[in-house]
């Protein structure tokens, strides 16, 4: 199955917190792995006797068990300072050196960039928003997840607004169908890409 995807080569990716859309970024860059130059971050939950305590920011390399970096992104308490989010104080320095220089790196390395997650945490870094915008401008192929709130951000929503660009809602009912769409669509650009 394919969504209208003529042209399209930037698949943004939201839903509720917990839905499983950094699952389905990191499931779609595992498959196509092997076959493409994938570049990019992701980032995961961290939980201590099922509470979220954190969140870490890694390299897709590192996700998928290769060698790669990875640090604390945001912690409800590991963090004196810092701007917060919610109860998160945020490591904006991870997000600098983890996030900014991958995006920068995957310019010339990557024919897929995977970026997870554009949201509240990322933007306190004042370099971020600029290299997604180098990224998305950069004609490579893009997966990236957007933060459920981006309608309340205007920079966020004229990232979606391109005619470049399909957006997905991921939901608890379409979550297991919706893998196999993504998957298959970022290949049909990849292909083109090439």
């Amino acid at each position: 199955m394919s969504l209208k995807t003529a042209q399209r080569r930037i698949f943004f990716v939201t839903g509720r917190p917990g839905v499983g859309k950094t699952t389905l970024v990191k499931r779609v860059a595992e498959a196509l792995y092997d076959r493409y130059r994938v570049r990019g971050f992701i980032t995961v939950e961290v939980r201590e006797k099922r509470a979220r305590v954190g969140f870490k920011i890694m390299t897709i390399e590192r996700a998928l068990g290769r060698n790669g970096e990875e640090d604390w992104l945001a912690h409800t308490h590991m963090f004196r300072e810092g701007p917060r989010v919610g109860k998160y104080r945020v490591n904006v320095s991870a997000i600098e050196r983890i996030g900014v220089k991958t995006l920068e790196q995957a310019l010339t390395e990557a024919d897929l960039i995977v970026i997870d997650e554009i949201g509240p945490m990322e933007l306190l870094c004042r370099s971020f928003l600029p290299a997604v915008e180098r990224a998305l401008n950069s004609g490579k192929v893009i997966l990236a997840t957007l933060h459920i709130r981006y309608r309340e951000d205007e920079r966020l929503r004229r990232l979606t607004n391109r005619p470049d660009s399909l957006l997905v809602e991921l939901t608890i009912q379409n979550r297991n169908s919706m893998y196999q769409i993504v998957k298959h669509n970022v290949e049909q650009a990849l292909r083109a890409a090439r």
